[in-house]
């Protein structure tokens, strides 16, 4: 009986192992943007903000920018805002849900659209007076390059 219970034990065990090194890979394959607050001169850290991207198309999309394949759009990105630090982005008490992140886009979005020091100075607020539903499109963040870590 004693045998079944340590079979059964070391088996739920080793799942577990293998379900937590499928989610390392899935963060391991992630690409990282740093976006600088542009209001005519960009400005860089501390304002630099980085984002994880998950999606290989939107990486991609974000690289053809970078080598002016494509244009710069008005919207940097749209994400979910997150409070805490994330360990890429270690300079804010805040993130974005890689999950949530969307292409960027020329569309035009009023209630949505602050600086990231806006954002962090009423992160208290965020999905509730700022950012309805926790959705973010910074207009005055533009894509600067890739980090590499």
């Amino acid at each position: 009986m004693i045998k079944r219970t340590t079979r059964g034990a070391v088996r739920t065990l080793l799942a577990a192992t293998l379900l937590a090194g499928a989610g390392m890979a899935e963060a391991a394959g992630a690409r990282y943007f740093s976006f600088i607050n542009y209001a005519g001169e960009p400005t860089y850290a501390p304002n630099e903000f980085v984002v994880e991207v998950r999606d290989p198309a939107l990486a991609e999309r974000y690289s053809q920018i970078l080598r002016n394949i494509e244009k710069q759009p008005h919207v940097a990105f749209i994400a979910n805002v997150l409070p805490g630090r994330a360990p890429y982005n270690e300079a804010w008490a805040f993130h974005v849900d890689p999950a949530s992140l969307k292409p960027p886009t020329d569309a035009s979005f009023h209630e949505c659209s602050l600086s990231a020091e806006d954002v962090e100075e009423n992160l208290w607020a965020v999905g509730d007076q700022i950012l309805p539903g926790r959705m973010w499109c910074p207009w005055t963040m533009r894509l600067s390059r890739e980090v590499k870590r």
